[in-house]
C-alpha cells in the first residue's frame, strides 16, 4: 500500500508524512505500519533537518500502540536519545488527542 515509504524521499516529503502521520496510521494495515512507517519515523530520527527531526519526535507517540517495548528500546529510543542530547531545538508539542 505505502510504496512511497519504502522509497527514498526528500526530507519535505518525509516531514510531511511524519506530520500527517494519523492519516497513514488509519489508512494502513498493521504490516505496513511495521514494515513502512516504522521505518520512516526511525528514519527521520536519524536526519540533520531539525523540522523532520521534530515530526518523528512527536510521531512516537502517535505510533505508540505500533511500537513494543523492544522495539522502542533498540530501533527508537537510541537515536531519539542522541536527537535529544546533540540539540537545543527540538520542540515536541504535547497531542489534545488520545485515543484509549
Amino acid at each position: 500500500m505505502l510504496q512511497c515509504v519504502s522509497c527514498v524521499c526528500s526530507l519535505q516529503t518525509k516531514t510531511y508524512l511524519l506530520e500527517n502521520v494519523r492519516v497513514l496510521l488509519g489508512k494502513a494495515c498493521d504490516d505496513d505500519v511495521r514494515g513502512d512507517v516504522i521505518p520512516l519515523m526511525v528514519s527521520g530520527l536519524d536526519t540533520d533537518w531539525p523540522p523532520c527531526e521534530t515530526a518523528a519526535i512527536s510521531a512516537i507517540s502517535v505510533m505508540s500502540l505500533f511500537l513494543d517495548s523492544n522495539m522502542m528500546r533498540r530501533c527508537v529510543l537510541p537515536p531519539a536519545k542522541v536527537l535529544f542530547s546533540q540539540s537545543s531545538s527540538v520542540k515536541v508539542s504535547r497531542s489534545t488527542h488520545y485515543s484509549y
